[in-house]
């Protein structure tokens, strides 16, 4: 496995919480040593948190949408 494709499967991993708590340790001190892996970490976060940020405004139109009539964009 390459390095790149590690660092992403560990990456996902840590985000969604199913590293075990030994590899979640590893990882951290990966993190700590390795400064191009953590800002591969902050960058993930970041498109993470910007398609959930998305979605919820998604929901929250819909949501008015169907209670108060069509929303606007």
């Amino acid at each position: 496995m390459s390095k790149d494709l590690k660092n992403i499967k560990d990456i996902d991993g840590y985000l969604s919480g199913e590293l075990n708590p030994e590899n979640r340790e590893e990882f951290e001190k990966k993190l700590q040593a390795d400064i191009d892996l953590k800002e591969e970490l902050d960058a993930i976060k970041q498109v993470v948190e910007g398609i959930q940020g998305h979605a919820f405004k998604q929901m929250l139109k819909e949501i008015h949408a169907r209670n108060f009539g069509k929303g606007t964009e």
